[in-house]
């Protein structure tokens, strides 16, 4: 049996070493690889699920929201944040999935140990990741969400978007060119690829925040990006993207196998992959 992780680029993800460890650890006869494809591939692979050629995918930038229009159906999770990061075949039909959201949150409420009711919370960017994010916080009892994204019109239609499907309405959208992140805000995520890249700096600023606010970053290669680093010299609790990378996966992971995996196995991988990455 064969699973993929789609994207392009893709040579940087850590995906195989999170999936093939657990499919070793429950003695499963398949493989998780790394492949990337261009997006005329993406009907065809879709194709191989269907015929049972392919167990699923995991599906990463630049194509959440372009392979929606090729899947059979998707659950409330895709269909409700419009984005796509896992495929699975149920019955006959190849479903679209997205798992960041509960990844995201379970590292928040299990790792950081933080209740987020009324929390606010201020998301960078408006793509694949930050539509599974938000749809998350939108079915919670938080406070408000500001997005702030360089293309001006993808974070108003995603506001309207959430305010339409999800009757969410403590929802607004700041200026990019505005880099002051309001004083109220409790956690701060940065749900681009800004700063994958050693020279890429997003260049807020943090001075109107308590030493209790949270700075997330999603990326999880480099460790520490220069955003995290700008944070910490500010004194400001600083989280990288491993957490959420392992927590989504796990829920992929149920999709495909039926399997819960465990505890014990989500933390092993979480400090196998900071040993592979400290390197």
């Amino acid at each position: 049996m064969k699973l993929f992780v789609i994207g392009n680029p893709i040579k940087h993800s850590m995906s195989p070493e999170i999936h093939n460890y657990w499919l070793q650890s429950y003695k499963i006869d398949a493989n998780y690889q790394i492949l990337e494809v261009e997006e005329q591939d993406l009907a065809d692979l879709v194709e191989r699920i269907r015929r049972k050629e392919l167990v699923g995918v995991n599906v990463t930038l630049p194509y959440k929201t372009i392979i929606v229009k090729y899947l059979d159906k998707l659950d409330d999770t895709a269909r409700m944040s419009g984005s796509v990061n896992t495929i699975y075949r149920e019955h006959d039909k190849v479903i679209g999935s997205n798992t960041d959201g509960v990844g995201f949150l379970k590292t928040v409420k299990k790792d950081l140990d933080l209740n987020v009711n009324n929390k606010n919370f201020f998301i960078i960017g408006s793509g694949g990741a930050s539509r599974g994010i938000i749809f998350s916080l939108c079915n919670t009892n938080i406070g408000k969400i500001i997005i702030s994204n360089r293309n001006t019109k993808k974070a108003r239609l995603l506001v309207e978007e959430m305010k339409e499907k999800q009757k969410f309405f403590p929802i607004f959208q700041q200026t990019w060119s505005d880099k002051i992140i309001p004083e109220e805000i409790d956690i701060v995520v940065n749900t681009t690829s800004f700063g994958l890249k050693e020279n890429e700096e997003l260049k807020v600023d943090f001075r109107n925040l308590n030493e209790n606010t949270v700075i997330y970053d999603i990326i999880y290669n480099p460790l520490e990006t220069k955003f995290l680093k700008k944070a910490k010299s500010a004194q400001l609790t600083t989280v990288n993207g491993i957490s959420m990378l392992v927590h989504q996966a796990a829920e992929s992971f149920r999709k495909w196998f039926n399997i819960e995996v465990s505890d014990l196995l989500i933390e092993s991988s979480k400090t196998k992959l900071l040993k592979l990455l400290s390197k």
